[in-house]
């Protein structure tokens, strides 16, 4: 209790006994109140110190999302285009996607052209992921080699024909025997089934460094009784549904081993010029460890016009093969060279020396479409 608290009580009784002794009231002395002793009052007990905040549950960490699965690469809708060649690595990453069937025209067990690659390199040219000209383009190849990666005629209708039946508006040809066959019925087929079912046929013009005029060793069809070359006013109907193409440089020159058309004037208007070389994907290369290949040759210049041509047909679809290709012929470009302006090659010297070497002139691209 503190000092001012026991003063105060003190003061009150001697006041109180006062006032008893004045009123006159008797009996024995002391104090008449029983005063309880001093007894400080107990300490308030403290407010109790607040619980503590619980300890919040950590949130459960969110499930993350997955990422998205990669949209599976569109499928090609353009036009179909057949292939003959020697074989076709078909899982490849460049072309996987652009296949759309296959077929083994000697039976040889295999799809496989790790031999040489040749056919895989020709169909990057047209559709390949990274370095094809044309994208959109559905491909039916055909391997028309046998399992000792020998190329007979049989095979190459035989694989001709089926990409035929299969839908194809075009089959390329990057094969040197379409020009070398004599007297041979299953040459004669293929032409014969690309006028019914409407085909183009594109033939690379092969790579000797001849003048196709006069080169004895072109191909031959039987017509009637009377062995005739497939370049003679009579097959004019099968030379209007083919485009043979030859190979220029970088610079625009006729390649040293190139082909040409010569003085025949039926080759000079189904003949086409296209640039090599040109950058293909090697058998083994992958997105994480590339390797390029650099292909040249007549047949690296035949699926450039090839894929140009689909592209036409793509956005024309109604046009025929005769017209398709005449467009592509009409359009290419005459520019690149002076030698349009001289008529002074060929045996007589008097024919067209751009026509002469080059035909209807460079691929063109832009202008055909």
């Amino acid at each position: 209790m503190s000092k001012n608290k026991v003063y105060t009580q003190s003061i009150l009784s001697m006041l109180f006994a006062a006032t008893l002794a004045g009123c006159g009231g008797g009996g024995t002395t002391g104090p008449l109140i029983n005063q309880e002793p001093d007894v400080p009052a107990p300490a308030p007990n403290p407010n109790p110190a607040p619980a503590p905040a619980p300890t919040p549950s950590p949130a459960p960490a969110p499930t993350p999302t997955p990422a998205p699965a990669p949209a599976p690469a569109t499928k090609p809708t353009g036009t179909k285009i057949g292939i003959v060649d020697s074989g076709f690595i078909v899982n490849h990453e460049q072309l996987s996607n652009n296949i759309i069937g296959t077929f083994d025209a000697k039976n040889s067990g295999s799809m496989d052209d790790s031999k040489n690659a040749h056919g895989t390199y020709v169909a990057q040219v047209i559709a390949g992921k990274n370095f094809g000209n044309y994208h959109n383009a559905q491909l039916l190849v055909g391997k028309a080699a046998d399992k000792n990666n020998a190329l007979y005629s049989d095979g190459t209708a035989a694989a001709a024909i089926w990409a035929m039946d299969q839908g194809a508006r075009i089959v390329n040809f990057s094969l040197g025997n379409m020009y070398r066959i004599q007297t041979d019925t299953y040459l004669q087929s293929i032409y014969k089934n690309a006028i019914q079912k409407d085909v183009a046929l594109v033939t690379a013009a092969g790579n000797n460094y001849s003048n196709m005029a006069q080169n004895g060793n072109l191909s031959y069809l039987y017509n009637s009784s009377n062995l005739e070359w497939i370049f003679s006013p009579r097959n004019q109907d099968m030379l209007d549904h083919t485009v043979i193409v030859g190979a220029l440089d970088q610079n625009s020159r006729l390649m040293s081993y190139s082909y040409f058309p010569g003085e025949n004037t039926n080759i000079q208007n189904r003949f086409i010029t296209a640039k090599v070389p040109v950058l293909v994907e090697g058998l083994n290369s992958t997105s994480t460890n590339q390797s390029l290949i650099s292909f040249e040759g007549t047949s690296a210049a035949a699926p450039q016009v090839t894929a140009v041509l689909g592209k036409i047909i793509e956005k024309w679809p109604h046009l025929t093969a005769v017209q398709s290709t005449n467009i592509l012929l009409d359009s290419a470009d005459k520019s690149f060279t002076d030698q349009y302006q001289l008529n002074n090659c060929g045996t007589n010297k008097n024919v067209n020396c751009g026509s002469y070497y080059f035909g209807q002139g460079r691929l063109d691209e832009t202008r055909a479409l």
